[in-house]
């Protein structure tokens, strides 16, 4: 029923043309009544049609039209002019028998204590804010639990002997206690116990009242119990007096696992055979069952204690498997039939037949070879017989190659082999001083002599106790002295410390490398036996210059000499097999510049030739410039194609006001220069008072002190008594060779400090001179000309600043002066903008 004859509670939207009301915060389904007045402003009535809700109503206007003809707005306060006289008298009939019904079926549900059976939308039992929540009756001997419209809870009561059953999310409980979970969640039940008491715990007990020890214990402990055998703080446990049954009915894969750590990792499992693994999956064997320990850094380990002492292992690495003794004294012993008959010591010393003292020691009485025998019979493409000696690093290898071996790199079949792969090689030495002696079908072929030289097919010769050396045959030899300083190839000759020896009788030669140097030498004819003269023919240096005829490279990379100053002497001629030669021939005068060139020519100086060409000589530069002098304030600072002219004093300028003579441009590519005279050697000493570089000294190698040899006394070997003389021959000539590798010092060092002081005085010189074009053509720096000025004269004039330019005048517009003074004519506009001048000269 209405309160007051006004309501105004809450705002109200509204909508030009529209019949609907909607209110925000009203409540007009029983404040209000179809009849009642509305208005917004005070002025426009209109009459309530109907009420949908609290909310929302429609309008029929006082007018009739239907709609609201004011305008569309939100949050309104409005009246509501409730009309008690249409209304009133119903509404109190209504609700007097809405009120007799109601208690009408209350007197005879709820106010007697009984309750509709309801179903689980409508629980008989409910709230009256949620009537779809509550406890309804779906049968006999069954109370329900409903949410929200939805069974969640289901009592079954004890019927004929059957337990009573309690079904949480299980409509038909089968067990005293069934539970079913639908949702995506992790448990499907829980117990908690928040305390810390020193017997707290959460847990599960299942039994069996027969008999109080019949009990299972499922839990985990609080983090202040008491601690009790293996019964540990904050952690779970599986307890049970009379021991706990694991079992499982899975006919295929894994039966039983255990997880720990992150993730509940499998730490062991069992497959439904039995096999059983820790730290892995069980291998599975066909007729055993397997116990598998895995760890994925170092493997397994099965602990053998006495009395919680460890006395052995069996361990299982990443590589290898190992049975162990565990102590300093206990050894590990292999038994056969009751009697020891192998055993490794504590040491690691093994033995068979005997307690070894040896890392292996083996024990044989019998009036026979003690033999160790390695047989391998099969007669398979890969089958050995070996025995291997091992430092754990390296090994060597005595083996015997099958007959049907397949061959691989040195192995073959049938083969006795011996090889090592340590780092140090494989050695064979003897324990006296004799030689190493190599045989086949006991003959010699090659021996290591004491001094440890070496002969193929021959005695090695009396080479000098301080070298290394290689005898091949009776003719060739390869020596080689303190490692790391030289060796040398030779042919017909040895060193003996002292001279060269011919082998035989004839000729001799042999090639070197010394200090990184290469030399090719040869010694004429002389008996065996007898001291050669070896003279050196060609030399490689250290800084690649290839000297034929000469040890000395006066700084050239390739140079010759026929060892006269005769003029015309060929030096070298490059030819085909029928094509005429390039020939190079001895000069006797120079002149040409010091400066730097790819290459330089002497010229013969009866005839002033340098060269003679039966051909063009192609170059790829345009014009011919010569050397001319520059002002000094222009020393190195003229750009190609600038313009110059000649002062008062002869000398290139760029003042414009100061030309007297020709102006001309600077050179960019010439092929040909002129008046090269200025950088000679005897010009540039004459000016600068440096003294020239001469002749680069002769290259002489650091001498190699003899190595010494002890006085071997009367009665010393032949070979002993022929090596203490090398040795003292040597010694006599070692001083000789100090001085002469000094003096080369000096000299060298000379020769480079007249060379930087040459070199300098070249380069200050060389800023003084510039190359002008006198003719061809040329790039002329001169700006803004266009391919309209082609075929005009470039007449030179001043400049902005004063220096030379130059304007381009058509042929048609020149004066006398102007052509005089032209410098050339402009052929054509290059890439870069500049003309190219085709410049003449006079």
């Amino acid at each position: 029923m209405s309160i007051g004859n006004w309501y105004r509670v809450g705002t109200v939207a509204v909508t030009n043309g529209s019949v609907n009301v909607v209110g925000t915060g009203t409540f007009w389904t029983s404040q209000c009544n179809p009849g009642d007045r509305f208005t917004v402003d005070g002025q426009n009535w209109y009459e309530i049609n109907t009420i949908t809700d609290d909310t929302h109503m429609a309008l029929l206007s006082v007018g009739g039209s239907g709609a609201f003809a004011g305008a569309t707005a939100a949050n309104l306060s409005y009246a509501i002019d409730r009309n008690f006289t249409n209304n009133l008298n119903a509404n109190i009939a209504a609700s007097v028998a809405s009120l007799v019904a109601q208690y009408q079926a209350n007197s005879n549900g709820p106010l007697s204590g009984l309750f509709g059976n309801g179903v689980a939308a409508t629980p008989g039992i409910a709230f009256l804010n949620e009537a779809s929540t509550g406890l309804f009756h779906p049968a006999a001997g069954i109370a329900a639990l409903a949410v929200q419209g939805a069974e969640f809870l289901r009592a079954v009561g004890t019927a004929a002997g059957v337990p009573a059953m309690l079904g949480l999310g299980q409509t038909a409980p089968a067990n005293a206690l069934d539970i079913l979970t639908v949702n995506n969640a992790l448990y499907g039940a829980r117990i908690q116990n928040s305390s810390a008491g020193a017997a707290a715990r959460a847990a599960l007990q299942i039994g069996n009242t027969s008999a109080a020890a019949q009990v299972l214990n499922l839990g985990v402990n609080s983090a202040g119990f008491t601690a009790s055998g293996v019964l540990a703080p904050s952690r779970g446990f599986v307890e049970a007096p009379n021991g706990v049954d694991f079992a499982s009915g899975v006919t295929a894969g894994t039966a039983f696992s255990w997880g720990v750590g992150a993730g509940y990792a499998s730490k062991m499992a069992m497959d439904y055979l039995g096999d059983v693994a820790i730290g892995g999956t069980p291998l599975t064997v066909a007729g055993y069952t397997t116990l598998t320990l895995n760890n994925a850094t170092t493997g397994g380990i099965l602990d053998l204690q006495t009395n919680g002492v460890d006395v052995g292992r069996l361990t299982g690495g990443t590589a290898a498997l190992n049975l162990a003794a565990i102590g300093a004294s206990v050894p590990l012993t292999f038994t056969v039939n009751g009697s020891e008959r192998g055993r490794f010591g504590p040491a690691g010393q093994f033995g068979i037949g005997m307690t070894p003292t040896n890392v292996l020691d083996i024990t044989q009485t019998q009036n026979a070879s003690s033999v160790l025998s390695v047989l391998n019979a099969s007669a398979g493409v890969s089958a050995q017989a070996v025995v291997t000696l091992n430092n754990g690093t390296n090994a060597l290898t005595v083996g015997q190659t099958g007959g049907s071996f397949t061959p691989s790199g040195v192995f073959k079949a049938s083969q006795s082999y011996l090889s090592g792969n340590g780092a140090g090689g494989l050695l064979l030495t003897t324990g006296a001083a004799t030689p190493v002696v190599i045989g086949i079908n006991n003959a010699e072929v090659a021996r290591f002599d004491t001094s440890g030289r070496f002969g193929v097919g021959a005695t090695p010769s009396g080479w000098s106790s301080s070298t290394s050396s290689i005898d091949v045959g009776a003719y060739m030899g390869l020596w080689s002295y303190t490692p790391g300083i030289g060796g040398h190839l030779t042919a017909n000759s040895y060193f003996n410390g002292g001279s060269w020896i011919a082998k035989t009788t004839g000729a001799a030669s042999y090639y070197s490398q010394t200090t990184g140097i290469h030399s090719w030498t040869t010694a004429a004819s002389v008996a065996a036996g007898a001291t050669l003269n070896p003279v050196v023919i060609m030399t490689l240096d250290g800084a690649g210059s290839l000297l034929v005829g000469t040890t000395s490279s006066g700084g050239y990379r390739f140079r010759v000499s026929n060892g006269t100053d005769v003029v015309g002497t060929a030096l070298a001629s490059f030819t085909g097999s029928t094509q005429s030669p390039l020939s190079i021939f001895s000069a006797d005068a120079a002149g040409q510049s010091g400066a730097t060139t790819a290459l330089s020519v002497s010229k013969v100086a009866g005839n002033g030739r340098s060269a003679n060409l039966a051909g063009t000589l192609n170059a790829t530069g345009a014009d011919y410039a010569e050397y001319r002098k520059l002002i000094a304030a222009l020393y190195g600072l003229i750009a190609k194609g600038g313009l110059l002219g000649y002062d008062a004093a002869g000398l290139m300028t760029n003042v414009f006001a100061d030309v007297v003579g020709r102006v001309l441009p600077k050179s960019t590519a010439p092929s040909y220069v002129g008046n090269d005279t200025w950088g000679t050697e005897e010009n540039i000493c004459a000016a600068y008072g440096v003294a020239a570089p001469g002749a680069q000294a002769s290259v002489v190698h650091e001498p190699i002190a003899p190595i010494v040899v002890a006085d071997p006394g009367e009665g010393a070997t032949e070979e002993k008594a022929a090596a203490y003389a090398a040795y003292l021959a040597a010694v006599a000539i070692y001083p000789e060779l100090v001085e002469a590798y000094s003096e080369y010092q000096t000299a060298e060092a000379a020769y480079q400090t007249r060379l930087t002081a040459f070199n300098a005085a070249l380069e200050t010189e060389r800023a003084k001179w510039d190359r002008i074009a006198l003719c061809g053509v040329v790039p002329v720096n001169v700006a803004g000309l266009t391919s309209a000025d082609i075929g005009k004269h470039l007449v030179p004039c001043a400049a902005s600043d004063g220096t030379i330019t130059a304007t381009a005048v058509a042929k048609a517009d020149l004066t006398l002066m102007q052509y005089i003074d032209s410098f050339g004519t402009i052929e054509m506009i290059g890439a870069d903008g500049r003309p190219l001048v085709n410049v003449k000269n006079g």
